[in-house]
């Protein structure tokens, strides 16, 4: 019978690369500094060692041994969500992950155990130790050399946040399946005498076939917060474009202007050579009208934002539909060009978008908000809409354009969850309400 320290140094062996790990992927997310965190993350290593030493020495049954298992696992979720500033689900998708890859470490260790050790084949003594070292530094050092930046860059993926809501399936299903060939006749595959090695590539093949999904939902993660990073530069570099036609079209305006004035001036000449004075006052009259008197609308002082609102204003008057805006923001604000105009082109675009498909009844699009004297950065676009928006049951808007979720809508929330503000939809009565709030 192995002794108590026999069996805390075998699950510190095991834990420990797992909580080091874990410390080295969030490291730049923990809520808190210094010796708090370090607390934490201890009493997560502590209590999940001493949980499963207890069921080691003490649990006689698979039902104990759950039991154990369960309640180290909620345990040190509990404190790794306390610990790190994550969403609950990307948390748990991680640990089940950690707890796959520290599966895999006992199974090769138990196999090399038999093979290097077979006097000492079914206990936590010194030998399974032994045998354990190695295999667990060999898989953390490289996992950490495969997934660290993968698993690093998780937490970005901002655009995907909802699904971990239920990506941490993925793993939890393959350790059902693992602890269902682990566990034989009540007992662990490591305290029996006899190893079964039929289990034994089972369990192997289970660990092997968990890493790579974990690498690939990973890097499926990855490139769609890729792609969306690409299409906002895109979508960047178009409201730049339009920017340029804009100040290209002004510049063709005032040429022609520059041309006409010769006409008008010729013809007022002549007025006056001809002494009809009335005559030349209904002519300038008119002239006063035309475009040439016309400012052009300035919606804020930011040339950014100006420029995105009066593209989409422009676009939705030649639409027949009503546009009003009412904004205050200055020109220099702690949102880059490049964002702001995405944001708001988004906006603005799916309002002017959703009026063009009104067949009938009134369009309009209302705008307002801007920078607040409290740093807050508010903006709503109210539209008028003829059906609701189709959504998920998450609550995501699903594209007028395709099959899938709304990428502009998708950017939006990445935008604002960059800038630790919210997004809120809302249609009511024939009225859809876009809101942003950005904390700056």
């Amino acid at each position: 019978m192995e002794s108590v320290v026999e069996i805390l140094l075998y699950w510190f062996l095991r834990i420990t690369g797992i909580v080091v790990f874990l410390w080295l992927v969030f490291r730049r997310k923990t809520r808190y500094e210094g010796a708090a965190t370090a607390v934490l993350f201890c009493s997560m290593e502590i209590s999940w060692i001493l949980l499963k030493a207890a069921s080691t020495v003490w649990a006689d049954s698979v039902l104990a041994m759950a039991g154990f298992d369960v309640a180290a696992a909620g345990i040190f979720l509990l404190l790794l969500c306390v610990a790190v500033d994550e969403h609950p689900g990307l948390l748990t998708f991680v640990f089940l992950m950690f707890v796959n890859v520290g599966n895999l470490a006992t199974a090769l260790a138990r196999f090399f155990g038999q093979i290097f050790f077979p006097e000492h084949s079914g206990s936590y003594d010194l030998s399974a130790s032994l045998t354990l070292l190695p295999v667990i530094v060999f898989l953390i050092l490289l996992f950490y050399m495969i997934m660290h930046q993968r698993l690093s860059a998780l937490g970005r993926t901002e655009t995907v946040r909802n699904a971990w809501s239920y990506l941490w399936i993925i793993p939890a299903i393959f350790l059902f399946f693992w602890m269902h060939g682990y566990f034989q006749n009540s007992r662990s595959i490591l305290e029996m005498k006899e190893t079964n090695y039929y289990i034994l590539v089972y369990l192997l093949l289970i660990g092997s076939s968990s890493w790579f999904n974990f690498w690939l939902v990973c890097r499926m993660a990855i490139e769609l917060q890729e792609n969306i990073r690409l299409r906002e530069e895109n979508r960047s570099l178009t409201l730049q474009k339009m920017e340029e036609n804009m100040l290209s079209q002004r510049i063709s305006e005032a040429r022609r202007t520059q041309h006409d004035l010769r006409h008008h001036v010729t013809a007022m000449e002549d007025y006056v050579e001809r002494g009809d004075t009335q005559a030349l006052r209904d002519y300038l009259s008119t002239l006063k009208n035309t475009r040439y008197f016309v400012e052009p609308m300035r919606y804020c002082e930011n040339a950014a934002a100006n420029a995105v609102i009066g593209y989409f204003a422009q676009q939705a008057l030649e639409g027949g539909v009503e546009f009003t805006a009412s904004v205050s923001l200055p020109e220099n604000i702690a949102v880059t060009d490049s964002d702001l105009s995405v944001l708001l082109g988004n906006l603005l675009e799916n309002a002017v978008e959703a009026t063009a498909r009104q067949k009938e009844g009134e369009k309009r699009i209302s705008v307002k908000g801007g920078l607040q004297s409290n740093g807050l950065f508010a903006f709503t676009v109210d539209n008028t809409c003829a059906e609701p928006p189709r959504q998920t049951a998450s609550g995501e808007l699903r594209s007028s354009k395709h099959s899938g979720l709304g990428i502009g809508t998708a950017s939006i929330r990445d935008i604002a969850s960059r800038y630790g503000g919210i997004v809120h939809l809302n249609y009511s009565e024939g009225l859809f309400e876009a809101s942003v709030l950005l904390y700056l």
